[in-house]
């Protein structure tokens, strides 16, 4: 990106699903100054486990939120007047307590504006943009940081759309600079805007799913290779042979076809492993592909290991990621399940462990409570 545009990484959703207190650590130790997530709750999160660097609410607040948002110094997206009197009200009773007492922010809240320029979702219209930043003034206590945007279509094939968005969001910003305003960075990209539009770079971006490793899309032909982070394995917990004609799992939506091996693994819908993927997904086994078979259950699916005559109880059994020269990937699990590589990481469910690799030693792992146990060294 260059050393003139800020990398906003978001971590929101559990950074997608890989945790995001360790993903922080890793990106402070990366180089990050600050990170975004989506709600007030993972902001809090973070600070509790000692993050202290910036923390973005992509998500904004609502009103009755804003004393915590001031109490743990988290930077909201705003787009309501609202939220704006609600905060600087926090501010202004902050500012009349004793040194002693305050928890927090000491100086002004710092705030990014989200404007709607074409997504239909959260923001100040992109006409009045002006108007609300005059409002805003109204506010004590309140420094806008930020002006962002989002792309509808960044990772459509047809750019015409983002381009519209990206030119109504420049000429606010010229609008905001011609008034005299100074707002210190202007965002509109996420990891699809990265790679698809230079021109939507401005002084900062938020890459999301491309820091985990995946492509934001198949239709962009700019995303450079990506390493994924998330590998998913469980193991076989049980086998047995089964002759022509035998029904696997709820519904009998499954009918072998011949003498079949059948593993049953300890892995289902709870865990992420969506219901979506009977007797489409696929798994691997000692190297090999083998099909899912019957419906995959709350917390146990089946899989036909019949080409994998040796296989035993105990095997590793890989569920996303490498084994041996095949691979697993998050877009295939998606085509599967009818869906976008985003939802297949974020659905992992609370109690699969994971385990935080660093060149090859482990440095944390987090078991089904959410408590991290870290090897620092």
């Amino acid at each position: 990106m260059g050393k003139q545009v800020e990398i906003l990484p978001v971590i929101k959703a559990d950074a997608y699903g890989h945790g995001a207190l360790p993903i922080a650590r890793e990106l402070i130790r990366a180089g990050a100054r600050r990170a975004a997530v989506a709600t007030l709750e993972e902001g809090v999160e973070l600070r509790e486990a000692g993050v202290q660097i910036p923390i973005v609410l992509l998500g904004g607040l609502l009103p009755r939120q804003a004393p915590q948002a001031l109490t743990y110094r988290l930077t909201p997206f705003i787009y309501d007047l609202r939220t704006a009197e609600a905060l600087s009200q926090a501010w202004d009773r902050e500012q009349k307590e004793p040194e002693s007492h305050r928890i927090g922010a000491r100086g002004r809240i710092s705030v990014h504006l989200k404007v709607d320029t074409g997504m239909g979702r959260l923001g100040i219209p992109y006409t009045h943009v002006l108007e609300f930043l005059e409002a805003l003034s109204a506010y004590p206590g309140i420094e806008v940081e930020g002006l962002a945007t989002h792309l509808a279509t960044a990772d459509e094939p047809d750019p015409a759309f983002a381009k519209t968005q990206i030119n109504r969001f420049r000429k606010v910003c010229d609008q905001i600079e011609r008034t005299g305003y100074r707002i210190p960075f202007y965002h509109v990209a996420s990891s699809a805007g990265i790679f698809s539009s230079q021109e939507a770079h401005f002084n900062m971006v938020r890459p999301g799913i491309a820091l985990y490793g995946i492509p934001p899309s198949l239709n962009l032909t700019s995303v450079p290779p990506l390493k994924p982070v998330m590998r998913i394995k469980t193991e076989i917990l049980f086998l047995k042979s089964v002759a022509p004609g035998t029904s696997i799992g709820y519904g009998r939506s499954f009918m072998t076809a011949r003498e079949s091996l059948i593993a049953t693994l300890p892995v289902g819908y709870y865990d992420g492993y969506s219901w979506s993927l009977s007797n489409r997904g696929r798994v691997l086994v000692r190297g090999e592909k083998c099909p899912v078979v019957g419906r995959v259950c709350m917390d146990l699916c089946m899989v036909d290991v019949s080409q994998v005559p040796e296989a035993c109880v105990g095997d590793e059994v890989v569920l996303l990621g490498n084994q041996g020269t095949q691979q697993i990937t998050a877009i295939d699990l998606a085509a599967w399940m009818g869906t976008i590589p985003y939802e297949v990481v974020c659905s992992v469910g609370r109690r699969v462990p994971r385990i935080y690799l660093s060149n090859g030693d482990v440095i944390c792992v987090r078991g089904q409570d959410q408590v991290y146990r870290w090897r620092d060294t």
